[in-house]
């Protein structure tokens, strides 16, 4: 596969779940939890890591990653 259509491709499960264990890392480092909102995968959760209690919500990793940003 040439680097462009590589580039070009859709994301992958695996680059999701790549995705998601850097955010985790960098989510816990902050004091919260990253979890997918069971049963509906549309949406990501931060949770407070001492009580759980859902500090954000956003429909894709990319907006999790623009907030942990801020």
């Amino acid at each position: 596969m040439s680097e462009k259509s590589r580039t070009n491709s859709p994301a992958t499960e695996s680059d999701e779940s790549d995705q998601f264990d850097a955010l985790a890392v960098r989510a816990a480092r902050a004091g919260y939890r990253l979890v997918q909102n069971w049963p509906s995968s549309h949406h990501w959760h931060l949770l407070d890591r001492a009580d759980d209690e859902l500090l954000h919500a956003a429909p894709t990793l990319e907006a999790i990653e623009t907030w942990l940003d801020t």
